[in-house]
């Protein structure tokens, strides 16, 4: 019986497909895909492969892509569009992006590999606006012009270098979440130039660098010459990298001659050291433009199936896909030798050692090593030692979780949303994990399953704070002020010391026109953090308007309006002169509090006189409060009419306001919160949920 029939009659039973789909369950689902066949450069690496030019390529139709395979989409939980060849020369290449963007499930962006040049405005926008990629990655392979022609023969380099520019700009525009990365295949003739490489990369905005080896040569061993130069070189990109802030990463586990394992007497796999990684976390599929799919292992010659004429739910249970997992379990070294997924793990037992510890217990093991370079910082091999625990566990759903921590920590949110996405589809109705992927899907842009998955915690657990507090986030986003600080309020009974959500609501009450409430919120953060410089400029703020007492030199809390109007007499003068002098030196040593501080008492002292408010305005519009500047020059302008200083203040202050769009939203209907202090409210639940920490297996974060 053929494939085909296999595929269309298959004898199986529900007991049968539902344990395949279990042993599915957990794997990421990674779709790798070309539409075309065809590459408008012919690079060095790439051999003797002949470029199809526009007249010659073969192109998937476009009908057949709309038809049958863009569904595809909708099971998978990565993607990457182009392989081996350009997706920019697909000539439906927008059309087909757009086409992705309304299958694919919430939350999962894929990343796009090319050598950048094509990026026409058309492209460009198509492929930030479309939303479905959380990583660009352009073909960089040198950082002089001379080098780089030479490798990617038909490229420009100065044109390639200006149409990243172009991508990098347009996404900042758009506020995307989109990152822009740098691909470098190490080879002899351009490893020196990778340190440089990064430079390049600051250069143009781009956000990390990536590298891989050459295949087939070098993924296997190298001498032990081009081995140390390969270790020098990528040492000083590293120390680079993490001087400008780029972040690095790669294919860097070379092996020296004499390193290949060897086979058995029997024919056996030598099983010291090595074993096959791939499938243990992910399912690599890859899709050409006749619509065949393959997986990249040396095992599974061809194809398995075809996404034209089958859909891929059926493909991922059928017997031939089943039998390649199999074959995974046990590989062979001569065949799997040269290959990047056979490594060496510490999983894998000696022919006389004790048994091997069962896959959990070598899971706590890299999570022990994982919590220490945690500890003392280095957050990236935290990463790799959790990703070795997942590849003994990956059904461990707090390895998962502490994984999405990290990489939130990171600034990498697309890929904590993965992590934290399939904590929630091992241990689904987890009030925590749906926390943490609620805030790695606010930070991707992803609202509405941030929405949703809040919305989902909240019925499970109505009073959680941390869930409470996230959702007046997504609320004060969106400006709605008046529902934050419902939320906000809410909150605040399970969790009353929490000075972001102090601050937050305390700024919806200010929106709203509620400054009575506001001055209380802030109040309440400087009593838990006296230096803290938010809730200080907020309560100077409402001082000038009335709330809350003037910030003076530690006298009485009298406001200015206290001070009854008086007249300047000689000795007023004279003091108000030393106070002048005093403020003059205490700006020339930077000391602003000082000078603040007098400029306060001037005015206490001369209500009625426009130059002390004229120079502490001025003061205030040096610390870049618009607010109190503005009021200051106000007030100057009351008693001067004709105040010359007062009134380019005033419209320096109008300028910087409508820059900084400073705009008070108000509402008719202010919302009074608490009168007393809630810390006196008995606490419903205090578990405070930081998005970046590393937990232990089966403990979620405290």
């Amino acid at each position: 019986m053929s494939i085909t029939q296999l595929l269309e009659h298959p004898p199986k039973t529900d007991s049968v497909l539902e344990r395949r789909r279990q042993r599915l369950k957990g794997l990421r689902i990674q779709l790798n895909f070309d539409l075309t066949d065809g590459c408008n450069l012919n690079c060095v690496m790439c051999g003797n492969v002949p470029n199809r030019t526009r007249a010659n390529q073969h192109v998937m139709p476009i009908e057949l892509f709309q038809k049958n395979l863009v569904s595809a989409f909708g099971l998978v939980q990565d993607f990457s569009y182009g392989c081996y060849f350009e997706p920019t020369m697909t000539p439906y290449f927008p059309e087909a992006l757009a086409a992705i963007s309304g299958q694919l499930q919430p939350g999962v962006r894929g990343s796009m590999t090319t050598n950048g040049t094509l990026f026409t405005d058309a492209n460009i926008k198509a492929i930030v606006d479309s939303d479905i990629f959380h990583r660009v990655r352009v073909s960089i392979d040198a950082a002089s012009e001379e080098l780089f022609d030479r490798i990617r023969k038909g490229a420009r380099f100065n044109r390639v270098i200006a149409n990243i520019k172009n991508l990098v700009a347009y996404a900042r525009e758009q506020n995307s979440v989109l990152k822009v990365e740098f691909n470098f295949t190490k080879m002899r003739g351009n490893i020196h130039e990778l340190p440089a490489v990064i430079s390049l990369a600051k250069d143009c905005g781009a956000d990390s660098v990536t590298t891989h080896k050459l295949a087939p040569g070098d993924c296997g061993p190298i001498d032990k010459a081009y081995y140390d130069r390969l270790a020098h070189y990528v040492a000083e990109a590293k120390a680079r990298a993490k001087d400008l802030g780029i972040a690095y990463g790669g294919q860097d586990d070379y092996r020296l001659e004499g390193d290949m394992p060897q086979t058995a007497p029997n024919g056996a796999p030598q099983p010291a050291a090595y074993a096959c990684e791939f499938s243990k976390r992910w399912l690599l599929l890859t899709l050409n433009p006749r619509g065949e799919v393959t997986i990249p292992c040396r095992h599974a010659a061809g194809t398995f199936g075809n996404l034209a004429s089958t859909p891929l739910d059926q493909l991922l249970v059928s017997d031939r896909l089943t039998n390649l997992l199999d074959r995974f379990d046990a590989p062979i070294a001569e065949v799997c030798g040269p290959c990047i997924y056979y490594r060496p793990l510490p999983a894998a037992k000696s022919a006389n050692a004790a048994p091997a510890p069962s896959p959990q217990t070598l899971a706590a093991r890299f999570f022990k090593q994982a919590d220490q370079a945690y500890a003392r910082g280095d957050l990236p091999g935290a990463c790799e030692f959790l990703e070795q625990g997942l590849l003994n566990d990956p059904q461990s759903a707090p390895l998962h979780v502490c994984l999405g921590n990290i990489r939130f920590q990171l600034n990498d949110s697309p890929a904590a949303l993965q992590e934290f996405r399939r904590a929630d589809h091992i241990t689904p109705r987890n009030v925590d994990v749906l926390i943490r992927l609620a805030a790695a899907a606010r930070q991707c842009g992803e609202t509405q399953l941030a929405e949703q998955t809040l919305e989902q915690a909240l019925q499970l657990a109505n009073a959680n704070p941390a869930a409470l507090q996230l959702m007046g986030h997504l609320r004060f986003d969106k400006q709605l002020y008046a529902q934050a600080a419902l939320q906000y309020c809410a909150a605040l009974p399970g969790d009353a010391d929490n000075l972001t959500l102090l601050s937050h609501l305390g700024k919806c009450q200010f929106e709203l026109g509620d400054l009575a409430s506001a001055r209380w919120a802030f109040q309440r953060a400087l009593e838990l953090d006296p230096a803290n410089a938010g809730a200080k400029d907020a309560m100077l703020v409402l001082s000038t308007r009335g709330f809350g007492p003037v910030i003076h030199d530690g006298g009485s809390s009298e406001t200015a309006e206290s001070n009854p109007a008086n007249s300047l007499t000689p000795a007023m003068q004279n003091l108000l002169s030393h106070t002048q002098d005093f403020c003059g030196d205490r700006l020339d040593h930077e000391d602003y509090a000082a000078a603040w501080q007098a400029l306060c008492r001037a005015t206490r002292l001369a209500p009625n006189h426009a130059d002390t408010f004229v120079f502490r305005g001025q003061l205030a519009l040096f610390l870049n409060k618009i607010e109190i500047a503005q009021n200051d020059f106000a007030r100057a302008l009351t008693i001067d009419s004709k105040h010359a200083a007062a009134k380019d203040g005033l419209a320096r202050c109008r300028v910087l306001a409508l820059a900084a769009n400073r705009l008070t939203h108000t509402h008719p209907e202010p919302i009074l919160c608490y009168e007393t202090n809630p810390s006196d409210s008995r606490p419903l639940r205090r578990d405070r949920v930081p998005v970046c920490a590393v937990q232990q297996p089966g403990a979620m974060v405290e």
